[in-house]
Parts: structure tokens; C-alpha cells; sequence
């Protein structure tokens, strides 16, 4: 997490590789949702994962994304206005990125 004045930015990497970046206030909620995804990533992530069980669920203006029918976490367009982007829109990002991450961490499995 980097501070700076009164907004915090926290990263989320698999394999070095940034699958979600926020923005938020300090002392805001999000950063234990962040903790909370870290968690849950860690639980629910696995080599045998197919792209097909990563998904999100829009409902309204919160999104969720799922990891085989488990919520990793959920996000309200309101706690991604100051990154200007819908929790839609960040979560399929989110979700692009780890089914990257998970090709790249398989093309350099020897054979």
C-alpha cells in the first residue's frame, strides 16, 4: 500500500503481476476488502483453475467476482469513483488479469 496525503493505493499481484489497483480514502473500508480478497485469493486460486470459473456478477451498480461460485470481493461503483472507473469495468480487469496470470504461470511449468 503506498499512502500519500489522505488517499491510500493498494495493489494485489499473482506472480508479480498487478491484478487489481484501488484508490481510497484512509481509514476506508476498502482496504480491509482488499485484505479480504488477499485472503480469499489465496484460498480459492489453484493451478487447475479454468478460465471459465472466473467470473463476475453485476447486480446494479455492485459487482462481484467469483472464483468457482466464491466471492473473492465485491465492489460498489461509489468505492471506485476515484480511479474513474465503474467496479464493472475494474473486476472484468481484475478478472482478464488473473486468467493472464494463470496462462503465464502454466506456459513456464516444465514439461
Amino acid at each position: 500500500y503506498i499512502f500519500e496525503e489522505s488517499f491510500c493505493t493498494g495493489t494485489i499481484s499473482i506472480d508479480n503481476i498487478p491484478i487489481i489497483n484501488l484508490s481510497f480514502p484512509k481509514s476506508h473500508e476498502i482496504y480491509l476488502k482488499m485484505i479480504e480478497a488477499t485472503q480469499n485469493l489465496d484460498k480459492f486460486i489453484s493451478i487447475d483453475l479454468a478460465p471459465y470459473e472466473i467470473n463476475v456478477l453485476v447486480e446494479g451498480t455492485t459487482s462481484t467476482l467469483l472464483i468457482r461460485n466464491n466471492k473473492i470481493i465485491s465492489l460498489d461503483d461509489s468505492e471506485t469513483i476515484f480511479i474513474n472507473k465503474s467496479s464493472r469495468e475494474v473486476l472484468r480487469g481484475t478478472q482478464d488479469k488473473i486468467k493472464q496470470a494463470l496462462w503465464e504461470f502454466k506456459l513456464n511449468l516444465p514439461f
